[in-house]
């Protein structure tokens, strides 16, 4: 989730992905598959993982990160979901 080649792997996708198209988004949607609250209560750790990736790539790509209003309640709860505006 930190290491430093995945970041760039993921940075460089986005980068490349972004470059094919004919106009610029407003935003660029992160997601991550969610896990049962009880799993992150017994020490699972993926919650915490996707926090950081996100914000790594958010530092490495130089997005601002904006929480969709929803996603507020999820980040509390331990998951994230949010937009990053370029």
């Amino acid at each position: 989730y930190g290491h430093p080649a995945y970041l760039d792997a993921l940075a460089t996708n986005i980068r490349d992905d972004l470059a094919k198209l004919s106009w610029e988004p407003e935003h660029v949607v992160v997601s991550f598959h969610g896990i049962p609250q009880k799993y992150a209560q017994r020490g699972d750790p993926y919650a915490t993982h996707v926090v950081r990736t996100t914000q790594a790539l958010v530092k490495r790509m130089g997005f601002l990160l904006q929480p969709l209003g929803a996603g507020q309640r999820v980040v509390e709860d331990g998951g994230v979901h949010g937009s990053l505006a370029p």
